[in-house]
C-alpha cells in the first residue's frame, strides 16, 4: 500500500503496541511512500514489525496468504479492493466503517471485526480479539474465502446478465 496519511498506518501501529500483543504476533506493514522515513524510525527497532517495500500484484496473494488477518485502517476508502484481494487469499478482515467495502465484506464475528475509525483503543482491543480468539481466526479465514465468492467477476456478469435480459424495463423519457 501507500504509506500516507490516508491510510492511517500510523494508528495501527500505535494500536499494535499497545494492544500488548506482540510475543504472540507480527505486523507487516507493506508500502512505501511520504511518511516511510518518520513511520520506520519510530518502529523498526520493535522485533514484532516487520516492514516490506511496495510489492507488485503478482506477489501480492503470497503476502496475503501468510497472513492470517488483513488489517484496512484508513481513514477513508472509496471501496478498499485490498480487502477483496486478501478475502479472496483465506484473511480474516479488520476494518472501520470509513471503508466503503465494510457494509458488503464483513460479517461481524464471521470472517472479521469493525472498529471505529480513528479510534486507536478500539482498534487495539479488536487486535486482542483476534488473538484471544486464535482457534475462531480459522474458521474467519474460511469464511472471508467462501463470503466473497460472492463478488467475483463471474458472478457479477451473471447478474448483469440477468438484469439486463428483464423483459419489462421501464424508461424514463423526460418531455423536451
Amino acid at each position: 500500500g501507500k504509506l500516507e496519511e490516508i491510510k492511517n498506518v500510523e494508528l495501527l501501529l500505535e494500536s499494535f503496541c499497545r494492544a500488548s500483543i506482540s510475543d504472540t504476533s507480527l505486523l507487516v506493514i507493506v508500502g512505501n511512500g511520504k511518511l516511510e522515513r518518520r513511520i520506520k524510525s519510530t518502529y523498526q527497532a520493535n522485533p514484532s514489525i516487520f516492514f516490506m517495500d511496495f510489492q507488485n500484484q503478482k506477489s501480492m496473494p503470497v503476502i496475503y496468504r501468510l497472513a492470517d488477518v488483513f488489517i484496512l485502517p484508513s481513514k477513508s476508502e472509496t471501496w478498499g479492493l485490498s480487502v477483496n484481494e486478501a478475502m479472496a487469499c483465506g484473511c480474516a478482515i479488520l476494518v472501520n466503517q470509513k471503508c466503503g467495502c465494510a457494509k458488503d465484506l464483513l460479517v461481524e464475528g464471521k470472517n472479521g471485526y469493525l472498529f471505529e475509525a480513528g479510534n486507536g483503543a478500539d482498534l487495539s482491543l479488536k487486535l486482542r480479539l483476534f488473538v484471544e480468539n486464535a482457534r475462531e481466526v480459522i474458521n474467519m479465514k474460511n469464511y472471508s474465502r467462501t463470503w466473497i465468492k460472492k463478488y467475483s467477476y463471474e458472478v457479477g456478469c451473471v447478474n448483469l446478465e440477468r438484469l439486463m435480459s428483464i423483459e419489462s424495463i421501464t424508461v424514463y423519457h423526460p418531455k423536451i
